[in-house]
Parts: structure tokens; C-alpha cells; sequence
């Protein structure tokens, strides 16, 4: 069964390079002839394949294929490049005649699409990986931000605090001329104790404003000792 195989490939490849030779040979120098001869080298491959196959069953995956070498019907309108035709390639001629093609998109991607792809569901609940627990008061939130919780208390206070500063001056939003001091009320008293202190050394200082507030100290707002 192998021979057989190979007496019929080796038979129909000489047979179809014998007859495409001779007509290569015939048709130099009749352009007409050249496509009418290509057609038929064609019909020819394909008619020599499709005997293979039936005759011997479907090629295996790494068989050779029969394939001639149909003249072009450019051949003759490239007449001022017959040198490179006979092989005689020069760089300039290479550099002319090399094309690269670039990957580029078959079809224009639609607005439904790209709407699809950008509040698609899949997108609408995402969790959220990186969180954490708040030292101070146990609330959760994410590492790269502060916690809400404490960022919440520190408004309030610093908010009525400002209230308080304001209610000082005549105009609102004009900046306090003098220092100011925040008092809790659990410092009100220690503080009424330092005054008298003060007054009996003969020690008052002056130019500074205080705002008392009707709360303890929080833990978080330090004091800040003031320079003499």
C-alpha cells in the first residue's frame, strides 16, 4: 500500500512539473496565454489533490502538498524590475519593495458596548479587600483612608469651636486679632486656680483669648503648652 502511494504522488508530481515547464516555455512571450496557463496550473493542483485523497485517504498531518508555481499576470507590466525577477535583488530594490502590515481593528466597537463593558453588572458591587480596624474606637475602614468614625468627632469639635471664636467678633469670618486659647470644663477650674496664682506673684498675662467649651477634654486633643 505504501508503494503504491508513492508510485502515484512521484507519477503525478513529474507529470504536472513536466507539463507546467513546457508551458512556462510556450508562454513567455504571450501575456494572455500567461493567465489562461495559471488557471490551469490551478485546476491541475486541485484536481491532483483531490485524486490523492480519494486514492489514498486523507493525507496524514505533516504530508507534503503538491503546489506549481503559476506565472503572474504582473509579470509582464514589471518590466523595469526583470533584473530583480532573474534574482538579482539589490537592497534598494528590497527596501522598495518590502511592506510590513500592523495589527489593527477589524470593527469599530460600538456605544452599546463600551456601555456594556463600563457599568456592566459585574462592576456594580465590588468588594472591598482592603480594610482595617480602628485603633481608637474599633470602627472599620480602608487602609489608605482615616477612620469616619474619629474623623466625624474631630469635625464636631473643631466646628464648635469655631462657632465659639466667631462669636467674639463683630463681623463674621474676620480673623481674631489675639491668640487663642481653648478651655475645657474640666480645666476651667485648675485654670481659675492659675490666675490667682498668677495675680498674687504679679505674673498677668495679657492678649490671649479664651474659648471655654462645656465638655471634658478629649483624649485625642492635646494641649499645647503656651511659650512665656
Amino acid at each position: 500500500m505504501n508503494f503504491q502511494r508513492t508510485v502515484v504522488k512521484n507519477c503525478s508530481l513529474c507529470l504536472c512539473f513536466s507539463v507546467s515547464i513546457c508551458c512556462w516555455t510556450i508562454s513567455i512571450d504571450c501575456p494572455p496565454f500567461r493567465q489562461m496557463l495559471r488557471r490551469a496550473v490551478a485546476r491541475l493542483n486541485t484536481a491532483v489533490d483531490d485524486v490523492i485523497r480519494r486514492t489514498l485517504g486523507a493525507p496524514p498531518p505533516l504530508a507534503p502538498a503538491m503546489a506549481l508555481a503559476a506565472p503572474s499576470a504582473s509579470d509582464a507590466s514589471s518590466a523595469p524590475h526583470a533584473a530583480a525577477a532573474l534574482g538579482s535583488w539589490t537592497v534598494a530594490d528590497m527596501a522598495e519593495q518590502m511592506r510590513t502590515l500592523w495589527g489593527v481593528p477589524k470593527y469599530r466597537t460600538s456605544h452599546p458596548k463600551k456601555q456594556t463593558r463600563k457599568f456592566a453588572y459585574t462592576r456594580l458591587l465590588t468588594p472591598i479587600e482592603d480594610v482595617t480596624t480602628c485603633e481608637q474606637c474599633g470602627e472599620k475602614h480602608e487602609v489608605h483612608t482615616i477612620c469616619g468614625s474619629c474623623y466625624e468627632k474631630v469635625r464636631l469639635l473643631t466646628n464648635m469651636i469655631k462657632e465659639r471664636m466667631l462669636a467674639y467678633n463683630p463681623y463674621k469670618g474676620e480673623r481674631p486679632p489675639k491668640e487663642v486659647e481653648v478651655r475645657f470644663s474640666d480645666e476651667q477650674i485648675r485654670a481659675e486656680q492659675e490666675r490667682v496664682e498668677e495675680e498674687k506673684k504679679g505674673e498677668i498675662k495679657d492678649g490671649v483669648r479664651v474659648v471655654e467649651l462645656e465638655q471634658p477634654r478629649p483624649s485625642w486633643f492635646r494641649r499645647v503648652e503656651r511659650q512665656p
